[in-house]
């Protein structure tokens, strides 16, 4: 238990060394008050919104969590706040594991193997791996190496890796080249990902999405010129019967398959102990959870420089800016005043028994901890993401604070030497960039927008009046968030699927409690069970759910609520049965017989 403590400590940010006592004591543990503190960073106002967006970048959940502690310290001893209201938004999708183990491994000289699947096969194979680093381009992230399996430089897609990275053992174990440009490795030396030219026929009136996808549309034939296969075979499927590839003969294989393993899948209903289980968990997200050790001791130490710099606070606005109870609050405080520090041990002044909370002896705690690597780590590639996107933020000040936040980091700053990002291509459709002019005018003057939009989940044209409440960019793509009239609820409108757009001369408000709830699923939607593959387990992460467990064969068990129940038959078609619906049994159904149709269009 003390060896684990010690782990435990030291992944915090503690610097916690060994030091030689005495002959009768023997070996003791020092922890540096002043190396274990975080220093002061000023930073200015375009500074301070570089970092509130680079905190916001990730919709992976650690990371998410990591960012937004990082930047509460970062508040502490920077002397700003990053809860502004911003209008404006970005993210980025990644699984922060993989990412991680392979910088590390990267930056250690270590070999990696790892299961992969390839464009063209969807059976995995063993790759092993000397890692030089990772770029992330074209959309993509991808690790970068010396493929031993090909005794070639080969660049694979973080996406396409199944399943746990696993690091060899021996440090120092290849040498990499010195002078090699990543980013420029994956954009010119290294072949781009396939594509396709492909004839698809659609049925009369349908398809939207395909028709608008298509490089050219002659009658109810759509053709498509250099597309990644990943890409359209899911569009395809999630078109169902609606559209039929003509050629290539390949991935008119390869749907028909997907679609026979659709149309006679069994749905396989919950077992009772994974419904208990799944129900243990809905409740015991409904309670304050069950913490460990680190999450509580963590808050605890950035709890006390908080309330030092807010004299006075009251419980409901200190618990809402920890994103806890007011219960769970008490609880910290009644552990912060009973322990004991130093060699006279003396315990920390807190008064706490009133309606506010005062600091009068913070015993020394007074500065955040310094960053974890997770907290440094999401924060610098943040601001490196946010360099490459357009958007409100000065980029001479994200580069200035980088630089800053570079000093404190420490050894989570080395990773991102392994790590290339590549600016993105500038948006070629000067349609989009006149509707994100238009939307911006909108939310300065606070105005109502009606726009004609496409519905993926629906594959329809529709018009809605919304009140505009900001901008999200997210895997290259741009978001307008706001009130829909029509849902009477929060909706996401991809600007590129805006087909036109008109400033009201009317106020857009939008209702006090509205929240960022995604269009297809909603809390008062039906209840369902979703399983996903491991290899799409990273799904989860970017929806909204009541509870997530994983079985015994490694799969994910999802429960939420759905709204649109062609959006979850839709998405279990794009997803070629790697997320399959377990309840409610008429929408696993549903998925069936629409496969079947679709297969029709494929006789043998």
């Amino acid at each position: 238990m003390f060896e684990r403590d010690k782990e435990e400590l030291r992944s915090m940010g503690l610097p916690i060394e060994s030091v030689e006592i005495d002959e009768q004591e023997g070996v003791g543990y020092l922890l540096s008050h002043r190396e274990a503190f975080l220093p002061a960073i000023e930073v200015d106002e375009s500074e301070s919104l570089a970092l509130a967006l680079a905190s916001r970048m990730w919709q992976e959940a650690a990371w998410s969590h990591a960012a937004t502690t990082g930047l509460r310290k970062l508040e502490l001893v920077g002397g700003f706040a990053g809860d502004a209201d911003l209008a404006f938004n970005v993210s980025m999708r990644v699984d922060s594991a993989t990412l991680t183990t392979l910088l590390s491994a990267a930056q250690d000289k270590r070999e990696v193997t790892f299961e992969y699947r390839t464009a063209t096969n969807s059976a995995p194979q063993e790759r092993h791996v000397q890692p030089w680093g990772v770029v992330a381009a074209r959309g993509q992230w991808y690790v970068v190496g010396h493929d031993l399996d090909r005794d070639d430089t080969r660049a694979f897609r973080l996406s396409r890796i199944i399943g746990k990275v696993e690091v060899g053992k021996e440090p120092d174990a290849f040498s990499g080249p010195d002078d090699v440009d990543l980013r420029e490795l994956v954009l010119t030396h290294v072949a781009p990902a396939q594509t396709l030219d492909v004839v698809v026929e659609l049925a009369q009136d349908r398809a939207t999405r395909l028709r608008q996808l298509a490089t050219s549309v002659d009658d109810n034939t759509a053709s498509f010129e250099g597309v990644d296969p990943d890409v359209i075979f899911s569009e395809v499927l999630r078109a169902g019967p609606d559209a039929r590839v003509v050629e290539p003969v390949d991935l008119v294989d390869r749907v028909r398959q997907a679609l026979e393993n659709l149309s006679t899948a069994e749905t396989k209903p919950s077992s009772k102990s994974e419904r208990d289980a799944l129900m243990a968990e809905v409740k015991r997200r409904q309670r304050n959870p069950i913490e460990s050790s680190v999450d509580q001791l963590g808050r605890l130490l950035a709890l006390v420089p908080w309330l030092r710099a807010h004299p006075g606070v009251t419980y409901e606005l200190a618990a809402d800016h920890f994103g806890v109870g007011v219960d769970r609050l008490h609880k910290d405080l009644e552990l912060a005043v009973c322990t004991e520090f130093g060699s006279n041990l003396l315990t920390l002044d807190i008064e706490a028994w009133g309606n506010t909370i005062q600091v009068r002896d913070a015993q020394g705690i007074q500065a955040p901890l310094r960053f974890t690597e997770s907290e440094g780590f999401s924060l610098l590639v943040g601001l490196d993401l946010l360099a490459q996107i357009p958007g409100p933020h000065d980029l001479s000040a994200v580069a200035t604070v980088s630089e800053k936040l570079r000093s404190a980091v420490g050894d989570a700053a080395g990773l991102t030497e392994k790590l290339a990002i590549d600016s993105p291509a500038p948006v070629a459709d000067s349609d989009v960039a006149d509707v994100r002019a238009a939307i911006v005018g909108a939310i300065n003057s606070t105005r109502a927008i009606s726009l004609e939009y496409f519905s993926i989940s629906r594959d329809a044209m529709s018009t809605r009046v919304v009140d505009p409440m900001g901008l999200l960019t997210t895997d290259g793509a741009t978001y307008l968030q706001a009130w829909c009239r029509r849902a009477e609820a929060v909706r996401l409108f991809r600007l590129d699927r805006i087909r036109s757009l008109t400033v009201l001369d009317e106020p857009g408000v939008v209702p006090h409690d509205a929240g960022p709830l995604l269009a297809t699923i909603a809390p008062d939607g039906e209840h369902a069970v979703f399983e996903l593959e491991p290899s799409i387990s990273w799904w989860a992460d970017h929806v909204p759910h009541e509870a997530v467990i994983t079985t015994s064969s490694g799969a994910r068990l999802v429960a939420l609520r759905v709204s649109s129940d062609a959006w979850a038959v839709r998405t279990a078609m794009g997803l070629a049965g790697k997320l399959t619906i377990r309840e409610p049994l008429a929408l696993a159904q549903a998925v069936t017989e629409r496969a079947a149709l679709a297969l029709a269009n494929y006789p043998i």
